[in-house]
């Protein structure tokens, strides 16, 4: 038996329930069997594993009406991703996203450009005081010229550094929360 003629048989067998409760208990057990086929199993083993037609619904309306209750409630699994929120994302992707994290990129690439700038004006001004230290036997104004604009570098290059590095750390944070953000939909 194919799962269309088990959930046939199971509506057939569902009396006493009104069509609503039907078609949610119908779409439960068929989410169920997709389920257990996606985990693997084969339709039968799916089919054989909740058993008979005829004894589900028995005991489903048994339940519901031996006691004066209404039917179970049946929860419908979310989980699956329709194909109108894939359209309607891919639209806002291309209409909002893709300029905000192209601004966003170059936003961060300009800060850790900054931080490597840093690092050059270090390396180049401590270069240079140790130059300046030798061209001072030679001219001494002009090797304490060179002495002083070496430091002023040295200087500005660690200023750039940690003023840039703490900030490309929290772009970094930022960065990585925006994502998760952008993406906590599509990945679940």
């Amino acid at each position: 038996m194919n799962s269309k003629k088990w959930l046939k048989r199971l509506k057939r067998n569902l009396s006493g329930l009104s069509s609503d409760e039907k078609s949610r208990i119908i779409e439960f057990y068929k989410e169920m069997i997709d389920d257990r086929i996606e985990e693997g199993m084969t339709e039968a083993d799916a089919l054989e594993g909740l058993g008979a037609p005829e004894d589900v619904a028995q005991k489903i309306v048994s339940e519901g009406t031996v006691k004066g209750e209404k039917s179970p409630k049946v929860r419908k699994k979310r989980g699956g991703v329709s194909v109108w929120s894939i359209i309607g994302l891919t639209f806002f992707w291309l209409i909002f996203g893709i300029p905000i994290f192209a601004v966003w990129g170059s936003l961060v690439a300009v800060v850790f450009t900054l931080v490597l700038c840093g690092g050059v004006f270090a390396f180049c001004g401590a270069t240079a005081l140790s130059v300046s230290i030798i061209y001072m036997l030679w001219q001494f104004g002009a090797g304490l010229t060179l002495m002083g604009a070496s430091v002023l570098l040295v200087g500005l290059g660690l200023i750039f550094i940690v003023c840039f590095g703490y900030l490309a750390k929290y772009c970094a944070i930022f960065t990585k929360k925006l994502f998760v953000w952008a993406f906590k939909g599509a990945i679940s």
